[in-house]
């Protein structure tokens, strides 16, 4: 019987001890370090196409200056849905000597003045969140701090195909009429709607060229007229490079100002 009443006294003190530890941990949490991700303020951020490249300063607050302090900072990756997949929808990268630009998985933040890059891979709207974990010895001594970022970005697709309107012979040369069209793909994933027309939102273009503009309603993924067509007195010319100017989309949005987004020196 003695031991018995021991044991009970035992496993007694034990849990006490485990819930005062819970609640010290509880009163005395780890706190994140605060930080913001800022992109370039002289780029126009509603215009981004793919192939673009994103310049971001990463400002973290109270920067420990200690040498054996180091920051990780990466993207959360996983959700393709919201274009989170690293070297498929985007490349997060670092700018290295001599300007090059390395993708990598996370980035190792020894000084304030840090950047980070996100060269555009995929049209679509990318819905990330970025973490940041401080770091003393090789070991995390704060909780991990989430940063949203939120963009989109386009694919123009431009092309000129000819067709033969009269067939060539010995006395003369064929002819042909050459047309001129894009589409414009904001992406096709659940969350891709940047360009897409709705209940209320609608699209109307403007194409300026070499020449003249056009003009017209607008459709993501359909495809649109950017130049008058022209006929050609002999065997079609191949086009090598071609500019258009400048595509405005005008976004008509229901109780929100209208927005004007531009799109320049689109080439073949």
């Amino acid at each position: 019987m003695k031991k018995v009443i021991t044991l009970v006294v035992l496993t007694f003190m034990f849990s006490c001890s485990k819930d005062d530890l819970v609640e010290t941990v509880a009163e005395s949490p780890i706190l994140p370090t605060a930080f913001t991700i800022l992109s370039d303020p002289n780029k126009t951020m509603n215009n981004l196409v793919v192939g673009n490249r994103i310049e971001y300063a990463i400002k973290i607050e109270n920067f420990d200056t200690n040498p054996d302090v180091l920051y990780v900072l990466k993207p959360i990756v996983g959700n393709a849905s919201k274009h989170q997949l690293n070297r498929t929808d985007f490349n997060f990268q670092t700018l290295e000597p001599n300007d090059v630009y390395k993708s990598r998985d996370s980035i190792i933040i020894k000084n304030s003045n840090t950047k980070m890059y996100l060269q555009i891979l995929r049209p679509g709207t990318f819905q990330h969140e970025y973490t940041l974990q401080k770091m003393i010895s090789n070991k995390k001594i704060n909780a991990v701090a989430k940063q949203p970022i939120l963009f989109s970005a386009v694919k123009i697709n431009i092309w000129s195909p000819t067709v033969e309107v009269v067939e060539g012979n010995f006395w003369h040369s064929s002819e042909h009429l050459r047309y001129y069209y894009f589409n414009i793909d904001d992406g096709e994933e659940q969350f891709d709607n940047y360009l897409t027309n709705s209940d209320s939102k609608s699209h109307v273009y403007l194409s300026n060229y070499e020449g003249g503009e056009i003009s017209g309603g607008f459709t993501a993924h359909n495809t649109f007229i950017f130049k008058n067509s022209v006929h050609e007195f002999s065997a079609p010319v191949p086009i090598y490079t071609y500019v258009i100017n400048e595509i405005k989309i005008t976004q008509n949005i229901t109780a929100s100002p209208v927005n004007i987004i531009r799109y320049n020196n689109i080439s073949f």
